[in-house]
This record gives structure tokens, C-alpha cells and sequence, in this order.
């Protein structure tokens, strides 16, 4: 298997990846191939792509898929001054899978380590220092707990945690400004709190997985990635001035709430939690209470 860096809109290789993403993910979870397109064609440097490639029949057989994001402040604010996060960035994980013919290659690890190794060097060029990766999951949680990634939890007392309540924003959006959820049957409006996901988080180069995270610094972070998915994505809409307000105020709803959330956590942190890890809590009595998204 050949791991490829896709950095031209026109490779033919991303019509292969999206027919691979298609039998993955469905409806409002599936990324367009327009909107690949349009990133790797109007911000060269920030979206990483990457593709395994079946040297025999030149099928893509996998795929990792991100960018290299600013941590921002509330709407997507610049965080500068003394003190805050300028300088700073994050990688942020869109998509990884294989085709399930495809075991035993570790294609999966070695996709993932492509993307982070390239984003560190594009972030040397940037002048940025990376905190970590964020993602979201909605399944295989046991593939991104061998990498180091964990999802996240707040503690608001002794015996109790619950997971972070996050959602995937619509990623269409119709002249009325409503989400459109992309099926089969064809488009259908669906709620406006959009898909419910499991967001993970990693350190990069850590000599240990950390326990915990910075409430303050995980809301910067997804503030970075809402403005990458969504607020700076007008061609997401038909670019009427309703869908456009539409799509910021759904997201400045799911800013407010993810911040109401953060707000009580009892010692300010962000708990990093893998599968076995929550289980032994659980075992000792411990309430954990984990976000409905798909696959929880």
C-alpha cells in the first residue's frame, strides 16, 4: 500500500476517496466533494489530505482527512495580546477509515501519523505551535484509544461525570436557512442541534497521555473548528443573507452551550476518559454519563 498527500483539487484521486467516504458515512455526516475541492483550492496549506493507494489496481483503499486550525475566541474571534493564544494551533481530524477488505496493513495508524507528521511540519512553516489534535468520533473509539486519543469528560462532583454535549453543525444549508440533511430519499430539513458526535482529544509528542485538559483551552479550540466547518463556509448555503444568519447563530447556540456545560466543571478541567478507563470508573460506583451520539 502507498500512502499519497492529495494537494491538487483536480487529483483524481479524491473522486476515488469520496466513493470510499460514501459507503462510510451517509447523509449529513459525508463531506461533498465540492467542499474538499473548494478547500484544497482556496486555502492551500490548511486542509491535509491523505489517501492509501492499492499499488495493483490503483483503488484508494483509505483515507485521513484534516486541517491545521487557530485556537479563536467566542464567534470565531482572534485570540491576541499578552496571554492569549496567538501563535497557537491545533490539528483538527475531519475524517479517517479503510475499506474493511483492507485489514491487517495498519493503514489506519499509518494515515494517522502521515497527517500529524505533515501537519507539524506545515505548522513549522506556519510559525504556529500545535497544542494537540481534536476530533470527532462516532465510532471505533477503540482504534483513536491506541492512538492517544480520549473522549472528553467534566467532573461536577466526587462520583459524576458527564461527557461534553457536542454536535456536528448542518453542513448544507437551504434559502430559508434551515439544515439540510443530505439522504437518499433526497433533501430532507432536520433539527437544528445537527449530528450528535463524540469529540476526542490528543496531545502530541506526549511521553504519557494527559488526564486533563483546560476547560478554557477545549472551548478555544472548538471555536477554531466551528469557524473552519461552518461560520467561514458560505458556499455551504446558497449565500442568501437568512442561511448565512441561520447557519451563525446555530452555531453561536451550540458555543453558548457547550460553555454553559464547561462552566461547571468543578475544577475547571476537561477530563480525557478511554473505554477502559470509564469501565473501571463505573466499577467503583461512579456515575458516567456519555453523550448520545452515534456509536455511543
Amino acid at each position: 500500500m502507498r500512502i499519497v498527500q492529495v494537494c491538487l483539487a483536480d487529483d483524481p484521486l479524491l473522486v476515488g476517496m469520496h466513493a470510499l467516504m460514501e459507503r462510510t458515512f451517509v447523509g449529513h455526516e459525508n463531506e461533498p466533494l465540492a467542499v474538499t475541492q473548494a478547500e484544497l483550492r482556496d486555502h492551500p496549506g490548511r486542509h491535509l489530505v491523505f489517501v492509501a493507494v492499492d499499488e495493483t489496481t490503483g483503488a484508494v483503499v483509505g483515507y485521513a482527512t484534516g486541517a491545521i486550525l487557530p485556537l479563536l475566541g467566542p464567534g470565531g474571534a482572534p485570540l491576541l495580546g499578552p496571554g492569549g493564544a496567538a501563535g497557537e494551533a491545533f490539528v483538527c481530524g475531519c475524517y479517517l477509515d479503510r475499506d474493511p477488505g483492507y485489514g491487517g496493513h495498519k493503514l489506519g495508524e499509518r494515515l494517522f501519523q502521515a497527517r500529524l507528521e505533515a501537519a507539524g511540519q506545515q505548522a513549522v512553516r506556519q510559525g504556529v505551535d500545535l497544542v494537540g489534535y481534536l476530533a470527532e468520533c462516532s465510532t471505533k473509539e477503540g482504534f483513536f484509544n491506541r492512538i492517544g486519543a480520549r473522549r472528553l469528560y467534566v467532573r461536577t462532583g466526587p462520583q459524576h461525570y458527564a461527557e461534553l454535549p457536542y454536535y456536528q453543525p448542518p453542513m448544507v444549508w437551504d434559502a430559508h436557512g434551515r439544515g439540510i440533511n443530505k439522504t437518499p430519499a433526497g433533501d430532507q430539513p432536520f433539527a437544528w442541534h445537527g449530528a450528535p458526535e463524540h469529540l476526542m482529544f490528543a496531545a502530541l509528542a506526549a511521553a504519557e497521555v494527559p488526564q486533563t485538559l483546560p476547560a478554557a483551552r477545549l472551548l478555544q479550540m472548538v471555536h477554531g473548528m466551528f469557524a473552519y466547518n461552518s461560520r467561514d463556509n458560505g458556499f455551504l448555503t446558497d449565500g442568501t443573507p437568512e442561511s448565512l444568519d441561520r447557519l451563525n447563530r446555530t452555531v453561536d447556540a451550540f458555543e453558548a452551550e457547550l460553555a454553559a456545560f464547561l462552566a461547571r466543571a468543578e475544577d475547571g478541567c476537561v477530563h480525557l476518559l478511554a473505554q477502559a478507563e470509564r469501565a473501571e470508573l463505573r466499577a467503583s460506583g461512579v456515575d458516567v454519563r456519555d453523550h448520545p451520539g452515534k456509536g455511543a
